[in-house]
């Protein structure tokens, strides 16, 4: 009893000098998720939401669905609709775990915003294709790296990104990674479809 004490006792003492460092309300630390996600939702173009994007999503590198603060940081740069299919996976999922607890429910695990399971280590924005006046999209040149002495396997998605409110957001992807296994059609299609 007196070790959970003291442990609640350090853990107020770490609390409080985290709020010390990060400043009074209303400031964020320089390096904020959900302040770098904002910037770059506020940048006039499509590029630079699909760059923020994914810069979010390999320093995130989760499976199944994003919830909590992974989907805080996503939240700013997906469309209405996107962010519509994802919360009703989340239902599907979440229903399926209430019925049956014992088995696996979808969209737990693998990364779904990639043709890898494993998800992407590595990007790079590659070509873009304007398909009319609030419709762009981009190749993104992704890879994975296991670790530092193995092998980069390498591969290429597209980015759909659609103008809405005035404001660039990631509106699907297509997956085309062309391996066994690899994830096929688009992100919007798995969100329907159980993944």
């Amino acid at each position: 009893m007196q070790r959970y004490r003291v442990a609640g006792w350090c853990f107020a003492i770490l609390f409080a000098s985290m709020a010390t460092a990060c400043g009074s309300a209303g400031e964020r630390p320089q390096h904020a998720p959900s302040a770098r996600a904002a910037d770059a939702v506020r940048g006039d173009s499509a590029q630079a939401v699909a760059e923020a994007f994914y810069r979010v999503h390999v320093d995130i590198r989760s499976g199944g669905l994003p919830d909590g603060e992974a989907m805080q940081r996503y939240r700013p740069l997906l469309s209405k609709r996107l962010l519509g299919l994802i919360a009703g996976a989340a239902r599907e999922r979440d229903a399926a775990i209430a019925a049956h607890p014992d088995e696996k429910p979808p969209f737990v695990d693998g990364d779904l915003f990639s043709s890898l399971y494993e998800g992407p280590t590595g990007y790079r924005i590659g070509a873009r294709t304007v398909s009319g006046p609030d419709r762009e999209s981009f190749e993104i040149e992704l890879s994975y790296r296991e670790s530092p002495s193995s092998e980069v396997s390498r591969w290429t998605d597209r980015a759909l990104l659609l103008r809405e409110d005035g404001q660039w957001k990631l509106d699907d992807i297509e997956y085309g990674g062309q391996w066994d296994f690899a994830s096929r059609g688009r992100l919007s299609e798995a969100l329907r479809g159980g993944r």
